[in-house]
C-alpha cells in the first residue's frame, strides 16, 4: 500500500508512506526515483534498519553522511568485531555462518556454549544460546543458519554507554547496566537498564573503551552510538556490539535530555540535514538527577491498553503503546509502554523499576482475549 501523507501534515513538499517498510525493497527504489526528481542535499536515517538503504543512497549521489562502509561496520557483528579487535577486547571467537556444517565444526571446535544471531539483527530477534546439543536442533528448526554470527558466550553483566560522537570525539554520555537485558523479553521482560551512580568506576572504562573503540572504526563525522558491553569473569570489558544510531529507538535520548541539557536524537538528525547548531551551541548542565529506562513487557493472554498516566512523580516520561492484539514479545522493543523513571541514585531507580512494573502489570491489560504469536 502506498499514500500520498501517511497520516502526516502538509509541512513537507512530498510525502510518501509504504506498507509493509522494514524489509519492503519499494522503500529504496522510490528513495532513488524521488531523489532524482527532488535533488536532496542530504539524505536522513535513524532506524537500524534503514542506515544501509540510506548508506547506499548517499554513496549512489554522492550525498553527505555515513557511506555504506561505515554502515556495514556498525551492522554487519562480524565485520564489527574485525574492526574492534584492534583496539578492544572482543570475543574470543566469533564466526560468519554459511550453513549447518559450519555451526557443526565449530560446536566440535569450541564446545558449548555459544552464541548464535544475524549478522544484521537488530532488537535481539533472533538472538540464542546454545548450551547444549537440544537447544542448537530447537535453533535449526527455525533459522537456517545463513549469515548468522557465532560467538563466545560471556558470563557477564552487561553495561551500557549512549552518546553522541561527532568530529573525532564524544560529545556527551552516560553510562548505564541492564536491569532485564534485552534478550529477556524470551521471559516475559523487556529491556530496562539504569544509569550508573557517577562515583562507579565503570563509567570511565565504559567512556575509555568507547573511545578506542570510535577511532578505530570507520565512524561517522556525526553520530549518536549505542555500546553494549560485558564485564566477563575477569574483570575485564569485552564488546558486545555498538550501533552507529540512538538506543531505544530514540527513545534513550529522554535521558541526556532530562539529565544534560541535550537530545542527542534530535542533535544527530538535524546534523545528517545539514545543520549543527544543536552540538555546536551545548553547554552541559548536569541536574544531578539518576534516570533509568523502562520498557513493561507484553502479556500474550491479554491485549494491551496501558493507562494514559501513571500515579508515579517520579515518572517523568511516559509513553504508552495500546493494541487490539494480545502476543508474545518477538523482541526486545515489543513492549506495554516505554517510560524514563527518575530517582536519587542507582539503588532507588532499581526499587522504582519494580514498583511501576508491578503497577502496569495490574493496569495496562484489557480482559482477556484471543492470542497471536505473530
Amino acid at each position: 500500500m502506498l499514500t500520498e501523507t501517511g497520516g502526516y501534515g502538509s509541512e513537507y513538499i512530498h510525502l510518501e508512506h509504504l506498507v509493509p517498510f522494514r524489509n519492503n525493497p519499494l522503500v529504496e527504489y522510490r528513495a532513488n526515483e524521488l531523489i532524482r526528481q527532488f535533488h536532496p542535499t542530504h539524505v536522513v536515517a535513524t532506524s537500524e534498519y534503514d542506515l544501509l538503504r540510506a548508506a547506499r543512497l548517499r554513496d549512489l549521489y554522492s550525498l553527505p553522511g555515513q557511506g555504506v562502509e561505515s554502515a556495514l561496520a556498525f551492522r554487519d557483528k562480524v565485520i564489527m568485531k574485525d574492526y574492534a579487535k584492534r583496539a578492544v577486547k572482543v570475543p574470543g571467537f566469533y564466526e560468519r555462518l554459511a550453513s549447518a556444517t559450519d555451526l557443526y565444526r565449530l560446536i566440535q571446535e569450541r564446545g558449548f556454549p555459544l552464541v548464535v544471531k544475524p549478522v544484521d539483527g537488530a532488537g535481539s530477534r533472533s538472538t540464542y544460546i546454545l548450551r547444549q546439543p537440544d537447544h542448537v536442533i530447537a535453533f535449526l528448526k527455525k533459522e537456517s543458519c545463513e549469515d548468522f554470527d557465532a560467538e563466545e558466550f560471556i558470563d557477564g553483566q552487561m553495561y551500557i554507554l549512549d552518546g553522541l560522537y561527532d568530529r573525532d570525539s564524544i560529545v556527551l554520555s552516560w553510562a548505564s547496566r541492564y536491569k532485564y537485558d534485552c534478550l529477556s523479553f524470551a521471559s516475559g521482560q523487556q529491556a530496562c537498564l539504569l544509569q550508573l551512580d557517577d562515583a562507579n568506576p565503570m563509567c570511565a572504562r565504559l567512556r575509555e573503551f568507547a573511545d578506542r573503540l570510535l577511532e578505530v572504526m570507520p565512524t561517522p563525522e556525526t553520530t549518536t552510538f549505542h555500546l553494549e558491553a560485558f564485564e566477563n569473569q575477569s574483570g575485564d570489558l569485552v564488546l558486545c556490539e555498538i550501533a552507529s544510531r540512538t538506543g531505544g529507538s530514540g527513545a534513550l535520548a529522554e535521558i541526556g535530555e532530562l539529565r544534560y541539557g541535550m537530545n542527542i536524537h534530535e542533535a544527530w538528525v538535524r546534523a545528517q540535514a545539514g545543520d549543527r547548531s544543536l552540538i555546536e551551541n551545548f553547554a552541559p548542565q548536569d541536574n544531578g538527577v539518576q534516570y533509568g529506562f523502562v520498557q513493561a513487557p507484553l502479556c500474550p493472554r491479554r491485549a494491551p491498553s496501558p493507562p494514559k498516566q501513571l500515579p508515579f512523580d517520579w515518572a517523568v516520561r511516559y509513553h504508552p503503546e495500546p493494541s487490539e492484539l494480545a502476543r508474545m514479545a518477538t523482541e526486545s522493543s515489543d513492549k506495554v509502554a516505554a517510560l524514563v523513571i527518575a530517582g536519587a541514585s542507582e539503588a532507588q531507580l532499581d526499587e522504582r523499576t519494580d514498583i511501576v512494573l508491578s503497577w502496569l502489570d495490574g493496569n495496562a491489560f484489557s480482559p482477556e482475549v484471543g492470542v497471536t504469536h505473530g
